[in-house]
């Protein structure tokens, strides 16, 4: 069997396991590219001008909108997928339940997570160089 028709027949399955996933994988990604971008910003030789202008603003803004467009998407299919199986889980110990409200657990804490990123881009300002 293929994996495009082993996907196909557990479907369910692999929306459940995106759900749970997804949320702190889109997290990791952005505080990686988040902090390295504004880190080599930092340490560049031009960082100075480059933290001054705000150069990584948009950067910061445009992964960060897409975590939590991806987070978001997570929490709305773990809950379709709590929703449809809600009384009637077939699986061993509702471990499909289960598994729904773990990702809209983990997806609504790593959603708070990821929009609390855009809070500091507000309060961004010029850099200050420190005396030498």
């Amino acid at each position: 069997m293929n994996a495009l028709a082993y996907l196909r027949e557990h479907r369910g399955l692999a929306l459940q396991w995106f759900g749970v996933l997804a949320g702190p994988s889109a997290w990791s990604a952005q505080f990686i590219v988040s902090y390295n971008v504004t880190d080599t910003g930092a340490c560049a030789p031009a960082g100075a001008r480059f933290l001054a202008s705000g150069g990584f603003r948009p950067v910061v803004a445009v992964v960060s909108a897409l975590a939590a467009a991806v987070t978001a998407l997570a929490l709305v299919v773990s809950y379709r997928c709590w929703k449809r199986l809600h009384g009637q889980d077939p699986t061993p110990g509702e471990r499909a339940s289960w598994l729904a409200v773990a990702g809209m657990m983990s997806n609504g804490l790593f959603l708070v997570m990821i929009l609390g990123s855009f809070v500091p881009l507000a309060f961004f300002s010029r850099c200050i160089p420190s005396p030498a």
